[in-house]
């Protein structure tokens, strides 16, 4: 990453409400004299760049700490005491720009023989850039066809009012890219439990082919843990856990129900308790397996025994009840019940962050968030959710199989022309004398590496993965 000097102006431009302290431009010191200050972040260059701005905001020795909110193009990001470091980071395409907006409602305070009054200051300024991030060509197919699906679910929830908002990653790229993140691979939406079911009631009346509403009764051969899905059926999205092929695997995005939980602790933990317990029978039953449950085989062949003489509708029926169990409590706590929460501990959310909402760019779209998103997005992502993860986190979450110009059927049908690709092991000298005699002919699809530092990283068009990966790829694959 190319570090900056800030004095030359190209990348930063201080505008209404600040000014820098000359004698001690080495820490790049400026001073907010008014309410309302303005810095002004941009491209001048031909090519599109990512920038990570970072400051302290402090005041005065002899004042007490400021309150200072923090604005991105007019959208409320964060409001932090002095003294606080910050950093943001964001993707300029060539000529654009944008202003960071730094508020206080305390009054400026006069300073001992100087005619300014000051509100706070930014101290050691940084500024630095970096090529952005390059999406595949077959990455950049993914996200423009689970847009295409969003734009279906936006169209069915503005014509009947349903209130829905993006969430996890999806929030997150709303509100740091305006957009999909670069290397994200899927969408999430969230709907509060009542705009959830009228949205399943109003999507299975209208979605026409390709798109299919897929939940446990349209699809009983699919369970992620009780949400929804809506699917584009001329797509393929096939990942090892549905690699029967009895049931829809276009390319798809999430919507997510958001369930009341008891206010008492021990309601709410046998709630839970319940929920997961009924998920994992789902599992076990569906799909035979004790993969992805976290449980050693003890407890797996426990559930097999207890599922084994239960109807499948009867279990969906159980969980659905379970889920709903605090729907006519006096509460003010959500969850994501309907999701089985492998990989994370479940986050608990407050139904003041959803009442109001606000529209935002999302690439082509406009899209509904929670005007109230810092803690939302606290939970998942941390404090410092405006910066950028290393480069070797920047990588598609999801290692399965993706075709957006065929159907899965075309797959789970037992065709034998299936997608052919090269897959070469080790990035080596060796490696590179093949690529070069044989890219334009051959779709290099994988390098398979030891190194773990370099997995999820680009080499060439190729993504680097390990031996693990590589193997479940070759599973789905060949599941037929």
């Amino acid at each position: 990453m190319e570090k900056l000097t800030i004095k030359n102006g190209e990348y930063l431009q201080p505008l209404k409400g600040f000014w820098e302290l000359e004698k001690d431009a080495e820490h790049n010191w400026f001073w907010a004299v008014a309410h309302e200050s303005n810095m002004l972040l941009k491209n001048p260059t031909e090519e599109s760049v990512s920038i990570l701005f970072s400051f302290s905001l402090l005041h005065m020795p002899q004042f007490e700490s400021r309150t200072v909110g923090i604005y991105k193009d007019g959208m409320w990001l964060q409001t932090v005491p002095t003294p606080y470091r910050y950093t943001i980071c964001m993707d300029l395409e060539p000529g654009e720009s944008s202003c960071l907006t730094f508020e206080t409602p305390q009054e400026l305070m006069a300073v001992e023989g100087d005619p300014r009054n000051f509100a706070f200051q930014l101290y050691d300024v940084a500024c630095e850039v970096e090529p952005v991030y390059e999406r595949t060509e077959e990455l950049r197919k993914i996200q423009d066809c689970e847009r295409d699906i969003l734009k279906q679910v936006i169209d069915i929830c503005d014509k009947h009012e349903i209130k829905y908002f993006m969430f996890y990653g999806s929030l997150l790229g709303a509100v740091r890219h305006h957009g999909m993140i670069p290397w994200d691979d899927d969408i999430d939406v969230a709907m509060l439990r009542e705009d959830y079911d009228r949205f399943l009631e109003a999507a299975e009346q209208e979605l026409e082919e390709p798109y299919f509403l897929q939940t446990w009764k349209t699809d009983k051969e699919c369970f992620f843990g009780g949400y929804a899905k809506v699917r584009n059926s001329n797509t393929t999205a096939l990942d090892a856990l549905h690699e029967k092929g009895t049931s829809n695997a276009g390319i798809w995005i999430d919507i997510l129900p958001l369930d009341k939980v008891f206010v008492d602790f021990s309601r709410r933990k046998q709630q839970i308790m319940e929920l997961e317990h009924l998920q994992k029978l789902i599992f076990v039953k569906l799909y035979g397996r004790k993969k992805y449950l976290k449980i050693d085989i003890d407890e797996y062949q426990k559930l097999w025994q207890e599922c084994n003489g239960i109807e499948l509708d009867e279990l969906y029926e159980k969980l659905d009840s379970v889920i709903k169990a605090a729907k006519n409590e006096d509460t003010a706590f959500y969850s994501v019940l309907s999701q089985y929460m492998i990989y994370e501990e479940r986050k608990y959310y407050t139904a003041d962050e959803f009442e109001e909402i606000c529209k935002v760019a999302f690439d082509n779209l406009k899209v509904s968030i929670p005007k109230r998103f810092q803690h939302i997005i606290y939970l998942h992502a941390g404090r410092g959710f405006m910066t950028y993860p290393p480069v070797q986190k920047r990588v598609q979450k999801h290692n399965i199989f993706w075709d957006v110009e065929k159907s899965y059927l075309y797959y789970c049908n037992g065709n034998s022309e299936r997608k052919k690709c090269v897959v070469l092991f080790g990035v080596n000298e060796e490696s590179e004398q093949y690529w070069q005699q044989h890219h334009m002919t051959e779709n290099i699809a994988y390098v398979v590496d030891e190194n773990e530092e370099i997995w999820g990283r680009m080499w060439h068009d190729a993504m680097v993965i390990g031996m693990e990966t590589y193997e479940r790829i070759w599973r789905i694959i060949n599941a037929r």
